[in-house]
This record gives structure tokens, C-alpha cells and sequence, in this order.
């Protein structure tokens, strides 16, 4: 499932990148936070986008995430003033859901001043597949950024525990 914060400031960024529409960039996965919303999101699997209050803190930075329910993963961005606002956030992955759909897209908010999340928690059994993730985001048709990420297994990462369940809606 989905979720956006808007303006969560944190530490140095964890990789420096190649766009130009960021000023930094940090990303990685953490436990999921609970959901405090949610808004109709057509171009997603489950429809919506749930948003959280807070900034999830990563447990890793990178871009290797384990397949867990609870375990979200996802950028936090400080973009260029012209890519401030309103842009599209794609995320491509491998096929999920009864229509096998591998891209899904919402609308969110970036800013200049600091940085915003954009992420994915896993909730329900058929979002856990595994292979090449990509999240990137869109203004105006020009890509601001592009972050790949690999999801194994989670049998094949150190075991996580978050300390609560997310709820299964």
C-alpha cells in the first residue's frame, strides 16, 4: 500500500543523485507506520494511497528490501524549486494483483524547503513479489527521480521485527 508524508526533515542522504531535479535524496526500507488516511488512488492495485503521520526511520539504507508484511521502503526527496508541488509518483514492479498490473501511479507533493516521503508498505499477501522495483516521479512529463530497488525474499534477509501488525483492511 501506498503512503506520503509531506516535509520530513532528516539526516545527510544516503546517495548522491545523477538528476537534476534533487537536492537530496535518501532511501532504504523501515516498519511501516499506521495508516491515519487514505485517498482515492485509480492507478494502484488496492485504489488508494494511505497516508501516515510521522517519518518512518530506516532500519537500511539501499536499495535491498525484504518481502514482510510491515516492512515499507521508499524515498525521501528534497527537490529543485521548479519541481516543487504537485508531480506524479510512479512506481513499477513486478506483476501484482488479480490483473497482474505492474505500474502504478498517485499524485503527491514535493518541496524545495525539505524533504518529503514517498513510499510502499507491504500489507496483504499479494503485494510480496519479488524482483526489480523502481520509484520515480513526474513533473510535466520530465523525470525528478528514479531510485531501482531489489525485493528478495525475506527469508534471505536478517529478520526484522517491528514490533506491531499492520492492519490487514
Amino acid at each position: 500500500m501506498f503512503a506520503a508524508a509531506l516535509a520530513v526533515v532528516l539526516g545527510p542522504a544516503s546517495a548522491a543523485p545523477a538528476l537534476p531535479g534533487v537536492v537530496k535524496i535518501e532511501y532504504g526500507y523501515f516498519c511501516a507506520l499506521e495508516a491515519v488516511g487514505e485517498r482515492e488512488a485509480q492507478d494502484t492495485v488496492s485504489g488508494v494511497v494511505r497516508q501516515v503521520e510521522g517519518a518512518p526511520q530506516f532500519i537500511e539504507h539501499g536499495s535491498l528490501v525484504p518481502a514482510v508484511i510491515g516492512i515499507g521502503f521508499g524515498v525521501y526527496v528534497q527537490v529543485e524549486p521548479q519541481y516543487e508541488g504537485l508531480v506524479i509518483a510512479i512506481t513499477e514492479n513486478p506483476p501484482m494483483g488479480p490483473n497482474g498490473q505492474t505500474r502504478q501511479s498517485f499524485t503527491t507533493t514535493l518541496s524545495s524547503i525539505e524533504q518529503s516521503y514517498v513510499g510502499f508498505a507491504f500489507e496483504h499477501g499479494y503485494e510480496l513479489v519479488t524482483g526489480p522495483w523502481r520509484m520515480s516521479a513526474e513533473l510535466n512529463g520530465r523525470l525528478i527521480y528514479s531510485v531501482d530497488f531489489q525485493v528478495v525474499s525475506g527469508e534471505l534477509m536478517p529478520s526484522v521485527s517491528c514490533g506491531f501488525q499492520v492492519p490487514l483492511s
